[in-house]
């Protein structure tokens, strides 16, 4: 009755809606509007628009070209010293890291078990590598979960 009560007198343009449920902000809204229980709708809106800002980032750094000259991202104040050691340690660029970085992030926030979806991105050669990143996640706290 309500959502009659709401078309009927075109209280909401219904295609105008659909449109923004289709686009990639509608997406990440339905994706992440169960926070809403837990957080102010102030907190919420900061929080919509900085994954907003990092998806504009992450275009960003799609789109920029990279001088075929240049072998290394600029990384000062990128990473922490651990984090660059560890990058060091493995052998792992820098992109990969910030990639699995950000798998680990999604998982947390999606509450998947990262351990299965962390060693699906290694080759059955390099999972050791896999479980090195893992348990230094763990110990850093960036994973909250069972081991």
């Amino acid at each position: 009755m309500w959502k009659n009560y709401v078309i009927d007198r075109d209280l909401v343009n219904v295609n105008e809606w659909r449109a923004f449920e289709a686009s990639d902000d509608g997406k990440a809204i339905q994706k992440f509007k169960w926070l809403l229980q837990f957080i102010s709708l102030s907190d919420y809106k900061k929080f919509a628009k900085s994954l907003h800002f990092e998806k504009e980032l992450e275009n960003i750094l799609d789109t920029k070209k990279i001088n075929k000259d240049m072998k290394v991202l600029d990384i000062n104040g990128l990473f922490s010293s651990n984090e660059l050691t560890l990058c060091k340690k493995l052998k792992l660029d820098h992109r990969s890291y910030i990639k699995v970085k950000k798998v680990a992030i999604e998982c947390f926030v999606e509450n998947i078990p990262l351990k299965e979806r962390l060693f699906s991105l290694f080759p059955v050669e390099e999972r050791h590598r896999a479980g090195i990143l893992y348990d230094w996640f763990f110990t850093n706290k960036i994973v909250i979960e069972e081991k």
